[in-house]
């Protein structure tokens, strides 16, 4: 509603005078709801014409949208019953938040007024997403922000000055030109000292549409992750060099006859790698790190026991040698959440791996990589942790997929999962449950969100070592947020409309025409400008006034007849 629909107006104030008008069509002593998208407490009783008037100095702009049938929900709770009542629809009907417009037919018993507010343009860039090289955010570790920004519009951009911010000072800047329709990359790296929690935001100049101009977004910076590798073998294996990077993983590697078990259990993510069986002991203490600590995952042996893992890895079947084949791996399903911001859309043009393997995975409760037979090749099963199976040994005579370039970054994400204290970046403001880590909470202590002008106070419960909060999402604008608890900062996250509400296109003029043509109780008002707009809703709305059209006529029939007297 930012958006202009005049010279020198945007649909917001233009909303603001028609109600103006609206209200000064009817009798003084009429009563009216003033309903916005907040849904904010003076809705819920009738107001008088000063009252109506008062507020509406009031009204902001706001990043909530709400569809047709919640709207028409919410009047019928407030409406008086067995009474007809107008309703007046002041909105610019945007397709991407507005839902069925179907939805204004639901109820016969009001009649509907539509006065769309059509944009002049519908010309806007927006942050499609915002996103880290690497998840993990180390102390002295090259990191970069990767930033693709849409450009919704029939208009070529050119040379679009983007701005990034940590911590209120503006430490880069850059220029992007994105075709209409389309998306581009933009990549700042991440140099600048960095404290424990961070806000950032990236900015440009997009007019006249400027509240999605700001994306806010917040950077933790990560403890190291503990890995734990339990092999049969003294020779460094190809797990060992994926976690090499000391400042990313704290990563150590234990022959399965000299373990040393309190160092284990401090682990996020233990690895069992080619392991021909596992005592019961072992697999005691892995079932009780799965049900309270991290995850695990398990890499089979050519020659492993399948009895001996059962009570962790759940019903595999291991495959014969002498029919073991090797097929190829299928193409990443680039939608499954797994691999969010790992690859690009267009990165489904991988030459794929392939792979013999030498286990069939009777149940999973998520596939992340398929073989062309359709049989799981990676997967996992959700108990209170994650148990990752792989369905071959790394080994060249088994698959290529350890060489290959996918490896390290699904291990990588396999990695940053076990660190249950991993949190989002930045949040959506339509999100009613989030969840994040922070150290120990009191379960009785009250849970705060902070802004620079606003305190908020969620519902929240614990879960673990998860805190999740009931965010209270028609309270909240577009910000960064600390999570304090009894006045100690446990966490920051960050608040963003919706990308949704960035497309502008709206329903047309034709649409709204067919949809009133069709039911009687539904009216459209094609509004050109504010000239002549009390007339024409009077005359074609409310009806014609016909006390003056009696009293001429009255006058008229009067002076008739006192002609008719005088010369008759």
């Amino acid at each position: 509603m930012s958006n202009y629909v005049d010279e020198g107006q945007n649909a917001f104030e233009a909303a603001i005078t028609y109600i103006q008008k609206i209200i000064d069509l009817y009798p003084q002593n009429s009563q009216f709801l003033l309903l916005t998208n907040d849904f904010a407490p003076y809705s819920n009783s009738p107001k008088s014409k000063n009252e109506i008037e008062e507020l509406i100095t009031e009204i902001n702009l706001t990043g909530i949208s709400r569809t047709i049938e919640e709207i028409m929900l919410r009047i019928n709770t407030l409406s008086t019953m067995g009474r007809t009542n107008d309703v007046y629809w002041l909105s610019d009907f945007q397709k991407s938040t507005v839902g069925e417009l179907s939805q204004l037919t639901s109820d016969t018993t009001f009649n509907n007024f539509i006065l769309p507010l059509i944009y002049n343009n519908a010309l806007n860039v927006y942050v499609d997403s915002l996103y880290l090289s690497n998840p993990f955010l180390i102390h002295s570790e090259k990191n970069k922000l990767n930033v693709v920004l849409r450009n919704d519009s029939d208009d070529y951009i050119e040379d679009l000055l983007i701005k990034l911010s940590i911590n209120n000072i503006q430490t880069a800047n850059g220029s992007l030109s994105i075709d209409p329709y389309s998306t581009a990359l933009i990549t700042f790296d991440l140099n600048m000292k960095l404290d424990k929690f961070n806000f950032g935001s990236v900015s440009f100049e997009d007019f006249p549409v400027t509240f999605d101009n700001d994306f806010y977004f917040t950077l933790t910076l990560s403890d190291k992750i503990f890995i734990a590798e339990l092999k049969d073998t003294d020779s460094t294996t190809v797990i060992e060099k994926v976690f090499g990077n000391q400042n990313l993983f704290n990563f150590q590697s234990y022959n399965i006859s000299n373990i040393d078990y309190n160092d284990l259990l401090k682990s996020d993510l233990i690895i069992l790698n080619e392991l021909d069986n596992l005592e019961i002991t072992i697999s005691n203490i892995l079932n009780d790190f799965l049900n309270q600590k991290g995850d695990v995952i398990f890499i089979p042996s050519a020659q492993f026991d399948v009895s001996s893992f059962l009570s962790i890895s759940g019903p595999i079947k291991s495959i014969p040698d002498s029919i073991r084949t090797t097929i190829s791996i299928d193409n990443l399903d680039l939608n499954n959440p797994f691999f969010t911001d790992i690859f690009e859309d267009h990165e489904n043009t991988f030459n794929m791996p392939s792979a013999k393997p030498v286990i069939n995975i009777q149940r999973s409760n998520e596939s992340i990589m398929k073989l062309k037979d359709g049989s799981d090749f990676l997967s996992y099963q959700q108990l209170k942790n994650r148990l990752y199976v792989l369905a071959s040994p790394l080994r060249s005579d088994y698959t290529d997929f350890y060489t290959h370039a996918i490896f390290v970054p699904i291990m990588y994400r396999i990695a940053m999962l076990s660190k249950k204290e991993f949190n989002r970046i930045y949040y959506t403001l339509d999100e009613s449950v989030i969840k994040v880590t922070t150290d120990s909470i009191n379960s009785e202590s009250i849970i705060k969100l902070k802004s620079k002008d606003k305190e908020i106070v969620p519902g929240a419960r614990i879960a673990g070592s998860d805190l999740i909060l009931d965010i209270p999402k028609f309270e909240l604008n577009p910000a960064h947020y600390n999570i304090e608890i009894e006045n100690v900062i446990k966490g920051s996250i960050a608040f963003n409309p919706d990308k949704s509400e960035s497309l502008l296109e709206q329903h047309t003029i034709e649409n709204l025409r067919d949809l009133s043509s069709e039911n009687s109780y539904v009216k459209l008002f094609n509004i050109k400008g504010f000239d002549n707009f009390d007339k024409e809703i009077k005359e074609k709305y409310l009806g014609i006034p016909l006390w003056r059209i009696t009293l001429i006529l009255t006058l008229i029939f009067l002076l008739i007849e006192i002609i008719l007297i005088r010369f008759l």
